[in-house]
């Protein structure tokens, strides 16, 4: 006998920051899920993704409208929200035919043994569960019965979480941004200025800092989807694009077939990206220099070798001969530099940094603080006693020490990074729409440096936004 289908609403929550730099209130992760259920014509389905600022007062509001209308709540929980959306969850009203489903990558290694009690909690790829727990919602299912199930979809329950195996295909097409999309999913505030986007997941390299390996491996959408996400994107008129990709399409010739494809189905598009310098060759550089190119992010992270390949695992040959062909070609690109990588210290950053800045010329450089993840190879020598160690702050995850600098140097190698990278980073120039950096030598950029190092208050400057915020109060010499 058939069952009979009650109407569901499906709700995605997008917890957004930072819309100066990213003028986009969802997340992709709201988007692809959305896109994914769109086409349940058998369920009684409404789709609908809302957003919210994790700073906004707005929040009592916020809670209530979920309130008053979501079955099902989802959202993606990242460490810098993981209290945000705990605190939302737990003030939802709760009711038999009302479920939240809680995903992201901080489930890898957080145990949400703290939150409310009846969320479900899924790490891995969501589309693998989320029809059957929409199903089972129209059926008249409580979340308190589907969260007593061994086995949800592809994910089997492990303590408080339901696992999707590591190394499963993308077997699922989303249609992402479509007609039939925007006929389906409702959102009253997205617009094409700027979107999020992905061609595949998982990282193919290893290195032993990262949290990204969400994943065994990595594993791309199919040509025929890519192609026709980007026609949909180009119908868009979307003018910035940023492809989340570990590296675009994952490997080198994924990552040419999805430039070409901007190349050809949305041209007017900028595209922002993350690039490593081993893909790079004469034929990519030929398909990136016909590109409309809003800024490649490298990861130089150093050029220190003092630093164990394990952990750094870049190839800073690749660094030295092929990058430099990016600036040539008048690509706008950043490098992206760690600070405080056990086996490095101020001598070995300040030697990245004079070779980035006078051999190579990158139009941004940014230098990160380390953090320290769980389940990396990073982690498994913390508070160490071997040849490598290093300490962080418990509180942030930051690193405070190593075997080869000292608290004291740590921060000195911050806030000199700091401030010489928002100094470089001033020197931006934009010449037929394209951007490039005219700075004047490290040693001269140094010299100012150094000459107010010590009159900055100690602990300033160790955050970049801080820097900045320093030259645009100091005018330089130069600029007056």
């Amino acid at each position: 006998m058939e069952q009979h289908q009650n109407k569901l609403n499906v709700t995605f929550v997008s917890i957004y920051l930072r819309t100066d730099e990213y003028d986009s209130k969802y997340t992709l992760a709201s988007m692809r899920l959305a896109a994914f259920i769109q086409d349940l014509d058998n369920l009684n389905i409404s789709i609908k993704p809302i957003s919210l600022n994790c700073s906004a007062k707005e929040k009592e509001a916020f809670i209530n409208e979920l309130n008053d209308n979501a079955d099902l709540i989802c959202f993606s929980c990242y460490i810098w929200l993981w209290e945000f959306v705990k605190d939302l969850s737990s003030r939802i009203k709760r009711r038999d035919n009302r479920c939240i489903l809680v995903g992201g990558p901080e489930l890898k290694q957080r145990v949400p043994n703290d939150w409310f009690g009846d969320e479900i909690f899924v790490y891995g790829e969501g589309e693998l569960v989320l029809r059957e727990i929409c199903s089972m919602l129209s059926q008249g299912y409580t979340a308190e019965q589907i969260n007593q199930l061994k086995v949800i979809g592809d994910a089997t329950k492990q303590g408080m979480v339901y696992r999707v195996p590591m190394d499963s295909k993308i077997k699922f097409r989303s249609h992402l941004y479509s007609d039939a999309f925007f006929e389906k999913v409702h959102m009253e505030e997205f617009n094409n200025k700027f979107i999020w986007y992905d061609t595949s997941r998982g990282c193919a390299y290893s290195c032993g800092y990262c949290g990204f390996r969400n994943r065994t491996g990595m594993v791309s959408y199919e040509n025929d989807i890519i192609t026709e996400e980007v026609k949909n994107i180009g119908k868009l008129h979307a003018e910035r694009v940023f492809i989340v990709d570990a590296n675009i399409g994952g490997i080198p010739e994924r990552g040419k077939f999805v430039i070409k494809q901007f190349n050809m189905y949305s041209p007017d598009s900028k595209i922002n990206a993350y690039l490593r310098p081993e893909f790079i060759d004469d034929e990519y550089m030929e398909i990136l220099s016909n590109a409309n190119i809003e800024e490649l992010r490298i990861g130089v992270q150093t050029m220190n070798e003092s630093v164990p390949k394990w952990l750094r695992n870049n190839c800073i040959q690749a660094v030295i001969d092929e990058i430099p062909k990016l600036t040539k070609a008048g690509v706008p690109w950043r490098a992206e530099l760690i600070v405080g990588l056990p086996g490095d210290n101020f001598s070995g950053l300040e030697k990245s940094i004079r070779f980035l800045m006078d051999e190579v010329k990158p139009t941004y450089l940014y230098a990160y603080h380390l953090t320290i993840l769980k389940e990396t190879e990073l982690y498994n020598i913390l508070d160490g006693t071997g040849e490598y160690w290093i300490k962080m702050n418990p509180e942030t995850n930051a690193a405070v020490s190593s075997n080869s600098y000292s608290e004291e140097e740590l921060e000195y190698m911050l806030r000199f990074s700091n401030l010489i990278t928002a100094l470089y980073n001033r020197y931006i120039k934009i010449d037929d729409n394209r951007k490039y950096n005219v700075a004047p030598s490290f040693y001269k950029l140094k010299e100012t440096v150094m000459s107010i190092l010590d009159k900055v208050e100690n602990g300033y400057c160790c955050k970049y936004n801080e820097a900045v915020k320093y030259w645009d109060t100091h005018i330089l010499a130069e600029d007056r």
